[in-house]
């Protein structure tokens, strides 16, 4: 038997199967995506409580949306999920719960390229960036997910010429060439009016 571990304490832990999805088609996943957050789980178990209101006797969740599905496909691969640490948030209706769902999925800043370069610098973020979705988080970053396909990542560079012309150009390539296309653009960070990309073939 398979089971998922709990890494997180919490006052209160329930079954999942009796927690009802709020958010309908809100937000929608891939494939992919639900891969890789099975994938996670199964390799660093459950690290966060999941937020959910209860109201009558029906448990809302608040935003563990993606955790439910997940549970689910491992279920089926004949992982065992323990009960989940939760924490109730409180709501007057159904109507208020959407609401603390669209607060809890809001962002009131955003990452800057120097911020983050700061952040991970003693991170080896190539061991895990497999693993985790960073597509909403990489939005204002040079190195950046194509908000409309998920399978591609982008690098957005601008070149800068003589007489104050600057072109911007948006790299779009596999997940399997992101390292080495990341390694070419660094190595040519000199000289700007020249990015060759050796994962691609392409000269710019």
């Amino acid at each position: 038997m398979k089971t998922i571990q709990v890494f997180c304490d919490t006052k209160d832990r329930i079954d999942w199967h009796i927690i009802k999805p709020l958010q309908d088609n809100y937000k929608s996943r891939t494939p992919e995506q639900l891969e890789k957050l099975c994938t996670l789980i199964i390799k660093r178990g459950i690290r966060f409580p999941s937020f959910i209101s209860k109201i009558g006797k029906t448990v809302w969740a608040i935003d563990t949306h993606g955790r439910l599905l997940a549970f689910e496909e491992l279920e089926s691969r004949g992982y065992t999920i323990p009960p989940i640490p939760v924490v109730y948030i409180q709501a007057k209706n159904k109507q208020e719960a959407k609401q603390l769902l669209l607060e809890c999925d809001s962002r009131y800043g955003d990452v800057s390229q120097e911020g983050y370069d700061e952040f991970i610098k003693d991170l080896d973020i190539s061991a895990f960036l497999d693993e985790i979705d960073m597509s909403e988080f990489f939005t204002n970053l040079e190195i950046s997910f194509d908000e409309l396909n998920k399978e591609y990542q982008n690098i957005n560079a601008e070149i800068f010429l003589e007489d104050d012309i600057t072109f911007k150009i948006t790299l779009n390539f596999t997940e399997k060439q992101y390292k080495n296309v990341k390694l070419a653009i660094e190595k040519h960070s000199d000289t700007p009016e020249v990015i060759f990309c050796e994962a691609l073939g392409v000269q710019l």
